[in-house]
Parts: structure tokens; sequence; C-alpha cells
């Protein structure tokens, strides 16, 4: 298992994370789906 260090936004916030390298895709299409659910409150 290799892991890679990612920030994300959520939320005009930054998050530092540190995932598997498979989980990469999942990871930033949460984080998206995260921020379109806030943008629409």
């Amino acid at each position: 298992m290799s892991e890679l260090s990612i920030k994300v936004v959520i939320g005009g916030r930054t998050y530092p994370l540190t995932i598997n390298r498979e989980d990469e895709e999942k990871i930033r299409k949460s984080v998206s789906e995260i921020e379109n659910n806030i943008k629409n409150l």
C-alpha cells in the first residue's frame, strides 16, 4: 500500500489528508460532492 499526502478544501477550509493511493479518486469525488452540497445550502 502506497500512501499519498493531499490537501482538500471543504467549505473554504483546507484539510491535509494522508490516504492510500488507490483511494485518491474516491476521496476527490467525495470532496467534490460535499462542496456541491454546501453550495446548495
